[in-house]
């Protein structure tokens, strides 16, 4: 489509000029909900981020609004499952506990986690009919989610290290970057996944630029699940004949670069490298404790050892039958005054058994494909993708966390789902 297009007086009245909007819109709100985070972090006037807010929802809903009135548009049977359950299971477990009295949740809580976990599922559905509206290259969607991460982190590194003033204070040293490090982490990692993967801007340079910057943001965010993610992932390309020599490369190089560091700034790394050590020794701890069988013995790390406290805390609520089966709710984690930084603990909290046996029947879902996808194909692709998943979930809630569930939705979408790439 011609680019001035947009700027013939009767483009709004054309079908193309609907379709041109959307394709914008759908760019609009991915970017937007990517930023979501780091904008948290930034002092913004109120009224800016709730344009922005704005701007990301009336996106998304009007995309998914056009995609419900057209006929031809489609959504998977699991996919309609799980936007009905985002829709109405937290309304219908918050009347149960309304009715037994023991919930300290706000009725407009409720909603807005509704409203809240329904955004990334809306877009997984845009996704599935972007042959409907989407005027763009498809792989347009992975070269957008990968520049969107690329440009959230080199604006973060530029603030974080040269403008301090702009963002409000952060407590957690020897991160580069704003917002929650942890989460963007999980983000960087699914774009680099696809990216180092499928290769899909034209130009090699760009690919490779936005390969190892992504790669530089994972490190920098100084976050172990993020970094153990990577490595694993780079080791497991080194098994695809797609990405071998790739891998090895910038694993020489990576090691090169952080030798040569380490060597001539030491003292610039020293704190980096303390926190690593403690790290690997938490690590050694927990696979000793297990093999021993003293699993309840305690670890040094702080982070471990607040977790624990945090789900035995949660699990004192969990004082009925009902409890177990259905859980209290969404952002019932609240009710603790804590937070729970475990995807498992809290689904269970949340959803009882119920959730955890639908996590594990997706688990088993896409194990299945990406075991297929190995002896088949020989590609990794699919158990990077799953691992990735499987380990995040162990330290944060990424259901609850709409960056990065959406990240994991558009990395899931296009390497298990959609047919042109794989």
């Amino acid at each position: 489509m011609n680019k001035l297009y947009i700027f013939d007086k009767d483009f709004c009245k054309k079908h193309e000029g609907i379709k041109y909007l959307l394709s914008i819109f759908v760019n609009v709100f991915l970017f937007i909900q990517l930023f979501d985070i780091s904008r948290q972090s930034l002092k913004i006037p109120s009224i800016v981020n709730g344009l922005l807010s704005l701007l990301r929802d009336i996106s998304i809903y009007a995309v998914a609004i056009f995609l419900l009135v057209k006929k031809k548009s489609k959504c998977p049977s699991l996919l309609y499952i799980f936007i009905l359950l985002s829709i109405f299971i937290p309304g219908i477990i918050y009347i149960g506990n309304v009715i037994n009295k023991d919930t300290l949740v706000p009725f407009g809580a409720v909603i807005q986690s509704e409203l809240l976990m329904l955004r990334p599922f809306l877009f997984l559905y845009v996704l599935y009919n972007l042959g409907c509206f989407y005027i763009f290259e498809k792989k347009g969607i992975i070269k957008t989610f990968i520049v969107s991460l690329v440009l959230i982190f080199i604006l973060s590194a530029i603030i974080s290290v040269f403008f301090p003033g702009l963002r409000y204070k952060y407590d957690i040293e020897n991160r580069i970057g704003l917002g929650n490090m942890s989460v963007q982490s999980g983000m960087y990692l699914c774009g680099f996944i696809l990216c180092f993967y499928y290769f899909p801007f034209k130009e090699n340079c760009i690919n490779w630029f936005c390969s190892i910057t992504l790669l530089i943001g994972i490190l920098l965010s100084v976050c172990s699940t993020g970094i153990l993610c990577a490595v694993c992932v780079l080791v497991l390309f080194l098994f695809d004949k797609k990405t071998r020599k790739k891998s090895f490369s910038l694993l020489l190089l990576l090691t090169i670069g952080i030798y040569f560091f380490i060597l001539k700034y030491y003292s610039l790394f020293e704190t980096f490298i303390d926190y690593f050590s403690s790290k690997l020794e938490d690590l050694i701890d927990l696979l000793l404790n297990s093999f021993t069988g003293e699993s309840n013995k305690p670890v040094k790390s702080d982070s471990f050892s607040a977790r624990d406290k945090q789900i035995e805390y949660m699990l004192l609520y969990n004082n009925k039958p009902i409890d177990y089966i259905f859980g209290h709710g969404y952002f019932s984690v609240l009710i603790p005054e804590e937070m729970i930084e475990n995807g498992y603990y809290d689904l269970y909290f949340s959803c009882g058994i119920y959730g955890i046996i639908v996590l594990i029947f997706i688990y088993l879902k896409y194990g299945i494909k990406s075991i297929k996808f190995f002896f088949i194909n020989h590609n990794i692709l699919g158990l990077c993708s799953l691992l990735s998943l499987v380990l995040f979930m162990v330290t944060l809630v990424v259901h609850m966390l709409c960056p990065l569930l959406l990240s994991f939705i558009i990395l899931f979408y296009f390497v298990f789902c959609d047919k042109d790439l794989i």
